[in-house]
């Protein structure tokens, strides 16, 4: 009933406010068919990452962790997260979230993420960025639920993994996620994924 009624809301939305091109200001779709190149895939999507943390309380270790990210970052995906953030734009996200999983889906080198996604005993963990917090409205939760939705990750049996695995969801990445990433290394995650849409 509530999945019905937000799809009457957003259906509203848009026959109140047409959507226009963030990039272009073209009407139809809040990204169009010509602006489209300027979402830049990230290359590579998959890649090891260490981040050198600094301060008396994580000891400066170097943490590492796997980057999955769809898009770099450029004016035009700043403009749309700022809109995503500025306007609630759950429905500009989803859209997002829906392009990106096609990018993952088609990448074979995400092989081992998948297998971690679809192991129920992998944590699947938000965080929330310092703009979600201050505006109350935690993307990064609708995010997970959405992809939760799209991928029927409930259903699917996979074998469990040998390792302890975790996976941070985000809209893009930000500075919170180093303490994160460092307590989940202190709890013994080995295998630990971050996964955000903009980098």
């Amino acid at each position: 009933m509530l999945v019905r009624l937000r799809k009457i809301v957003e259906i509203l939305y848009d026959a109140l406010f047409p959507p226009s091109c963030l990039n272009c200001n073209k009407s139809g779709k809040y990204i169009c068919e010509d602006c489209e190149l300027f979402l830049t895939e990230a290359e590579p999507i998959f890649a090891e990452h260490n981040i050198a943390t600094s301060g008396a309380l994580i000891n400066k270790k170097r943490i590492s962790f796997n980057l999955i990210s769809a898009w770099e970052k450029n004016n035009f995906t700043d403009r749309i997260v700022t809109k995503i953030y500025q306007n609630q734009a759950t429905h500009l996200l989803k859209e997002l979230i829906r392009r990106a999983l096609i990018i993952f889906l088609n990448n074979k080198s995400l092989s081992r993420f998948w297998i971690a996604w679809f192991d129920l005993n992998t944590e699947i963990i938000i965080s929330s960025s310092p703009e979600e917090s201050s505006n109350c409205f935690h993307f990064s939760d609708l995010m997970i639920k959405e992809l939760i939705s799209l991928t029927d990750r409930s259903h699917n049996i996979h074998p469990i993994l040998s390792q302890k695995s975790a996976i941070v969801v985000s809209l893009s990445f930000h500075n919170r996620m180093e303490y994160m990433l460092k307590e989940l290394e202190q709890y013994g995650f080995d295998d630990i994924w971050v996964l955000v849409l903009v980098r």
